[in-house]
């Protein structure tokens, strides 16, 4: 757990002045208490000498307590938000870590960027990982990172939420759901709903008290509380947020959300539901760029003389636009896989975590479907190849286990065998 207390060189100092004062002046005490045991004669002129010194003690001691200085904590962090965040997400960065505690290592690396990340208390924050990565945008290196440990990133509202995927990546679109309900509410409601604050808590504070602080704050009842186990969480400084984000993040470690009674007086605790979207529709002018689109971002798509209504994520529907913008094709790092493997041996790993790693050091965004995860998450025992090419690797890792992928610029596809777009790219030299 992090101490972000600092005690300054005068503090110290102070510390080990009452210290020593402290030990002089007990000594002195148990003198007298020696010297109460002679007899008063040879005793009485001791006394008197032994009594100044104890007098001046005292007096030194209560001096050196009520000018001790205070010890400083370090000044809140101004953290970045809004478009500010957002910038700072996209600046090309670099990190280097060869063995570092998670927690501590993300979260100081964060807090020089002023961006803020909150950690699943699902995660084991002193696990140590091994991470080197290419230069590229922050929240890519940190994406990478998070799925290297088998986990993924979210965000809620200005914060990068650091956890399991089935969580992190619905975060987002469950907080824009719920905001766009309490907009539908009365003014005053949504006025303390919608309104952004700071947040902090000490560290051992339980996420019960959390939730009703919040519940204090609207003069909402919170209902089912009692699915929310105790549990003790560190220190925390949020930058500002609205009521509506904070509670979505206080909850998400359990797998909960919330959603509002009838009449918004209320809200009950729920399960966060198995799949959640926003429906949006796209003006697309051919069938190739919905085919495109479904290849390579999951939703659940209706295409109509002209108009496409895509069920998504937030954050998938941001990739949609960026793609029908014509932004995806020039912002992919690396246009397909780089060299071949003169020779690849990996022993106990799963399917997920191989491909992971390919996907990593070929430089390649990984996209899989959640409906095959457990084929990925079968054991290999031993997986060796000479001289192959990714697609080779590849082509024999998935032998008879029902995957198939495609590789397009900067993306690696995996998906069930026979699925759409699940075919592999053509050789058009097969064809010679």
């Amino acid at each position: 757990m992090l101490d972000n207390t600092i005690e300054s060189s005068q503090g110290s100092q102070a510390d080990q002045t009452c210290k020593l004062l402290m030990r002089f002046f007990v000594n002195s005490c148990y003198q007298v208490q020696f010297l109460q045991g002679l007899s008063n004669k040879d005793a009485s002129r001791k006394m008197n000498s032994r009594d100044r010194t104890i007098e001046i003690t005292g007096a030194l001691l209560w001096i050196a307590f009520a000018f001790q200085p205070v010890v400083a904590k370090d000044a809140p962090v101004q953290w970045k938000v809004g478009t500010a965040f957002q910038r700072e997400l996209k600046l090309i960065s670099g990190v280097s870590w060869p063995k570092n505690p998670l927690r501590a290592t993300v979260l100081d690396y964060a807090k020089t960027r002023r961006i803020a990340v909150f950690m699943d208390r699902r995660v084991d924050p002193g696990q140590n990982f091994r991470f080197v990565s290419q230069r590229g945008p922050l929240d890519v290196l940190l994406r990478r990172l998070a799925r290297q440990l088998n986990l993924d990133i979210g965000f809620v509202g200005s914060v990068i939420y650091f956890g399991p995927g089935r969580t992190s990546t619905k975060l987002a679109t469950m907080a824009k759901i719920r905001s766009d309900q309490a907009r539908k509410l009365g003014d005053e409601s949504s006025r303390m709903l919608l309104r952004s604050r700071r947040w902090s808590w000490p560290s051992l504070t339980t996420p019960k008290e959390l939730l009703n602080q919040l519940a204090s704050e609207v003069n909402l009842v919170i209902n089912n509380q009692q699915l929310v186990p105790h549990d003790l969480w560190p220190e925390t400084s949020l930058p500002a947020m609205s009521w509506i984000e904070r509670l979505t993040l206080v909850l998400a470690g359990f797998n909960l959300t919330f959603e509002f009674d009838s009449g918004g007086k209320a809200i009950s605790i729920v399960p966060i539901p198995a799949s959640v979207g926003i429906e949006k529709m796209y003006r697309v002018s051919s069938q190739s760029k919905v085919d495109a689109l479904k290849s390579s971002i999951p939703g659940s798509y209706e295409f109509k003389r002209n108009q496409l209504w895509v069920k998504a994520t937030v954050e998938n529907h941001r990739s949609i636009s960026r793609f029908l913008a014509g932004g995806g094709r020039k912002k992919t790092v690396s246009k397909g896989p780089r060299r071949k493997y003169q020779k690849l041996k990996v022993k106990n790993k799963s399917i997920s975590q191989i491909i992971r790693l390919l996907a990593q050091d070929q430089q390649l965004e990984l996209v899989t479907d959640p409906a095959i995860r457990a084929k990925l998450g079968k054991l290999v025992k031993l997986f060796e190849v000479k001289d192959a090419t990714l697609q080779e690797v590849l082509d024999k890792l998935f032998a008879g286990q029902g995957l198939s992928y495609v590789v397009r610029p900067g993306k690696l596809i995996i998906r069930a065998k026979g699925a759409a777009g699940g075919k592999k790219r053509p050789n058009p030299q097969a064809k010679k």
